[in-house]
């Protein structure tokens, strides 16, 4: 995994240690400097595809749709390949789709940090 893609916090794979292969943990700043150091250490991490069971535990729903809706009005719209963040119904009711590609969870804990300025937490 490249460091700058990541904040203090966000989920990753571990598969450093042999014993604790797949261990899903979170990052801190002392990972985030090893991996810009070494790309051993940054090989030991690898990101978490992001799935719509990822994204019930973050407190989105599905609807009929396949719209995921988040309690702060921020949705996704999942498909077969991706996820695209969707911006809240603006007055007339419609929907802006912005094509952000996320496929990771890590990714999907920056947008929403970067939207709202808080920590995406899990349900």
């Amino acid at each position: 995994m490249n460091a700058r893609e990541l904040r203090i916090g966000n989920l990753v794979i571990w598969n450093g240690d042999p014993e604790e292969s797949g261990l899903i943990c979170p990052i801190d700043g002392e990972d985030i400097d090893k991996m810009e150091r070494s790309e051993a250490y940054s090989k030991e991490h690898s990101p978490i595809q992001l799935t719509e069971e990822w994204l019930i535990k973050f407190g989105f729903e599905k609807d009929q749709f396949y719209f995921m809706k988040h309690p702060l009005n921020i949705g996704l719209f999942q498909n077969e390949i991706d996820v695209n963040y969707c911006d809240s119904e603006d007055e007339g009711g419609e929907f802006q789709l912005f094509d952000v590609n996320l496929k990771y969870v890590h990714q999907l804990q920056n947008l929403y940090f970067a939207l709202t300025g808080e920590e995406l937490t899990m349900k």
